[in-house]
């Protein structure tokens, strides 16, 4: 791998707040890029594993505040109104896992959903207060319109449990994803119009009848919607499906990725852009690679595909992106998880475990409508890392942020799995530095193949004349 600055040929090191360049006295605690520093911390017990897991954010009576799931220790509900000092505003009693966050408005009030996956155990007053057996599985509602003192006050039951759970853009319905392996192939889709009473209205199967043997039956993992509420994009494990949403409580499947280049379709976020040519879609799905515990680094990458239009019936890849790694090697394993779309900035942030906090430039993606070679794939990097910050101790679940500058600047916040919630802040970098930092590596579809290949190894296809990727027709309606 490339060292962070080419042109030095260093690592780069930062130790007690300073940029150290060459060889260190001590092992290194810090790996970063000049213009990503760490500013905060926080913890929800004194020492250890802290079980971060994912992120949101909301602005609640002219305040801001960052809602951290973890495992066991409930949603954490931090003040981050300065940045600099965040601090813990409550708590939501539940000690369940996975503990996915969603924070949407629903009239007057804030409500947030909390996920109970099945097979991780839980417990706390929210399933007291609501009269919840103890042990069950599925989806709590809070109201959180007071951010101090959330409570409890609805309960979907799923007995395969809520590994993910995403509101629709409306506030009203809510999809579930149980990410079971295998599994039913579906996601259930729930009316909250009453949040204390949510009714089940939908099982969307994602898998037709008469599946291909490249689709094992697995259930949604992941599931997000477009900005209007139109799409939504489902990663289920072993394939990725592109479901019409117009209707949200009717949802229909448009079509299907099955790449096998990816060993773990992790999340599927669409990327929409404005060029003088029309509007552009495209969608990035993570492979978490060994499901995080593979001791691969840095894991597997981003994938991206051109579903613009007529494509999301058959959708294009157009490359895939995999971070640098310098530093010493990481504690923990390494592989993409969690991201964050900020198109109009052309940003993107995302938490890759043992790698820590990344953010990436995604404008490159823009000029892959054209140019595209049939047989290898895009012809130009869509993607390129503008900063990272990780710890020698990094298992970073995500990494988002709440707002950019102008400027491009902002605060990076990041729940981690093994140290609780660390703010950062980042700095555009100068058109000098960037030109000095590891981009990390643009592939073509082929070569993407070939990278998962020599991380997994497999080495051989069952089709030796197959494409590199396979894609399905649509579902006849």
């Amino acid at each position: 791998m490339r060292p962070i600055l080419r042109t030095l040929g260093i690592v780069i090191a930062v130790i007690g707040g300073l940029l150290v360049a060459g060889p260190a006295r001590s092992a290194p605690t810090e790996f970063r890029s000049p213009n990503v520093t760490h500013v905060a911390r926080l913890q929800w017990r004194e020492g250890g594993i802290q079980n971060g897991t994912d992120l949101e954010f909301a602005t609640i009576g002219g305040r801001d505040y960052a809602f951290a799931g973890t495992y066991y220790r409930g949603m954490q509900v931090i003040d981050i109104t300065n940045p600099r000092k965040p601090a813990i505003a409550g708590v939501f009693d539940c000690g369940l896992a996975q503990g996915d966050v969603q924070v949407w408005k629903q009239g007057s009030r804030w409500l947030a959903s909390y996920t109970a996956d099945n097979g991780y155990g839980s417990g706390g007053t929210c399933y007291r207060k609501l009269g919840v057996p103890r042990g069950s599985n599925g989806t709590f509602i809070a109201d959180v319109s007071n951010p101090r003192a959330p409570k409890a006050i609805g309960f979907i039951p799923i007995i395969l449990g809520s590994h993910n759970a995403t509101i629709h853009p409306g506030g009203r319905f809510l999809y579930n994803s149980d990410s079971e392996l295998p599994g039913r192939g579906q996601v259930e889709v729930w009316d909250l119009a009453d949040p204390t009473k949510p009714k089940k209205v939908r099982i969307l199967d994602l898998i037709p009848p008469s599946y291909p043997t490249n689709f094992a039956p697995s259930s949604s993992h992941d599931l997000t919607f477009n900005a209007t509420g139109t799409r939504a994009y489902v990663a289920a494990l072993t394939y990725t499906v592109v479901v019409d949403t117009t209707l949200p409580a009717s949802p229909a499947v448009i079509g299907y990725i099955a790449d096998p280049a990816i060993t773990l379709h992790h999340q599927a976020d669409p990327i929409e852009v404005a060029t003088p040519a029309g509007p552009l879609t495209f969608l990035v799905i993570t492979d978490e690679l060994g499901g995080g515990g593979a001791n691969v680094c840095p894991g597997g990458g981003l994938h991206i595909y051109n579903v613009t239009g007529p494509l999301e019936r058959a959708p294009v890849k157009v490359g895939a992106f995999f971070a640098p790694f310098a530093g010493a090697s990481p504690a923990r394993a390494c592989t993409s998880h969690v991201l964050r779309v900020h198109p109009d900035e052309k940003i993107m942030t995302i938490g890759w475990y043992g790698l820590g906090s990344r953010v990436l430039d995604i404008s490159g993606l823009i000029g892959l409508s054209a140019g595209i070679d049939e047989k290898s794939g895009s012809v130009q990097a869509g993607i390129r890392e503008v900063g990272f910050f990780r710890f020698a101790d990094s298992d970073t679940w995500t990494a988002k942020t709440n707002r950019i500058a102008k400027d491009g600047s902002f605060y990076l916040f990041a729940n981690d799995h093994a140290r609780g919630f660390d703010v950062f802040r980042y700095v555009r970098p100068s058109a000098a530095l960037a030109a000095q930092m590891d981009p990390g590596r643009w592939l073509t579809p082929d070569e993407a193949l070939a990278e998962t290949r020599s991380r997994t190894g497999s080495n051989s296809r069952s089709d030796p004349e197959a494409r590199p990727w396979c894609v399905l027709p649509p579902v006849a309606a």
